[in-house]
């Protein structure tokens, strides 16, 4: 019922080159499902076509692991509520040149098609990232951040599409006080949602540093309270030092 390719429990495992595909879980980690101290290390390879299909991590479930994924494709999963690519509880998070697209999540009241944060307590890193093409119905196209500070370099997170109705947050949506992003080099465009297309803060004090935010849907950000934006070129304009709105 959980990880439907791999279950991986108080273990130390290394992948290189593996294609982790076309797989099954009734409830988290369709294609890997990762737990209890674990150390897992994913290289050149591929995390496509996994499916949890109630619950938790379409392609990756992970919790209280550490993780380090590098030149990983996690594209094309599913999950019935959060994390259609990836979901994140309590973990260390290594994402280098990782994909996470085309990923959905399908319930009408979750999101986090690409990706999901749920801890404060943990680390998350990602630089050079591509969080693109991914699904949701009511929140976070692309990202949802319900806790943690996740730290975003040199990423795209464009094309991210929310389906449902009064839908927030088509690239990223931050839903609770201690969800704090931090994005340095980003750029996030071409997302859609009712409310904005581009980032939504529910809650939260999101941070970002030299990052486009541009030609999202209906609007790029919904609120600037709460916020700290600089060197940024953001669709509407945003005070910050050396923001710019072209």
């Amino acid at each position: 019922y959980e990880g439907g390719g791999f279950y991986i429990d108080n273990s130390t495992v290394v992948m290189d080159s593996v294609i982790v595909s076309d797989n099954y879980a009734g409830s988290y980690g369709g294609g890997l499902y990762l737990y209890n101290n674990s150390d897992v290390t994913i290289t050149n390879s591929s995390v496509v076509n996994d499916t949890a299909y109630y619950y938790y991590g379409g392609g990756i479930y992970s919790t209280n692991t550490t993780l380090s994924l590098n030149n990983v494709q996690v594209d094309s999963n599913q999950a019935g509520q959060y994390g259609g690519g990836l979901y994140m509880g309590n973990d260390t998070l290594s994402a280098v040149n990782t994909t996470f697209n085309y990923n959905t999540s399908t319930n009408s009241s979750y999101g986090g098609g690409g990706i999901y944060f749920n801890d404060d307590n943990g680390s998350y890193v990602l630089d050079e990232c591509y969080i693109q093409n991914n699904t949701a119905v009511l929140y976070g196209g692309g990202v949802y951040c319900d806790q943690g500070s996740p730290v975003f370099t040199n990423a795209l997170i464009t094309d991210n599409v929310l389906t449902g109705s009064s839908t927030k947050g088509g690239g990223v949506y931050t839903n609770n006080s201690n969800a704090d992003p931090v994005f340095t080099n980003v750029t996030i465009a071409n997302n859609t949602a009712d409310n904005g297309g581009g980032y939504y803060r529910n809650s939260g004090d999101p941070t970002f540093i030299n990052t486009i935010i541009w030609h999202n849907t209906p609007n790029s950000y919904n609120t600037s309270s709460g916020v700290t934006a600089t060197y940024s070129d953001i669709e509407g304009g945003f005070t910050g030092t050396g923001n710019i709105d072209t």
